[in-house]
């Protein structure tokens, strides 16, 4: 597993964990997690790809 992907696996959790404890709906938290996290994959993998 590559270093820049564990930026998206931790926004997901965070943004999940939050959305599900904050709000109590697991789908609400899944829906925001994914997108946060690929926000954050996407982010990553764009400033590693920088010269």
């Amino acid at each position: 597993m590559e270093k820049k992907a564990g930026f998206g696996v931790g926004a997901f959790l965070l943004v999940a964990g939050f959305c599900w404890i904050v709000f109590d709906n697991l789908a609400l938290g899944l829906i925001f997690g994914f997108i946060a996290g690929g926000v954050a994959a996407t982010r990553a993998r764009e400033k590693n790809a920088q010269p």
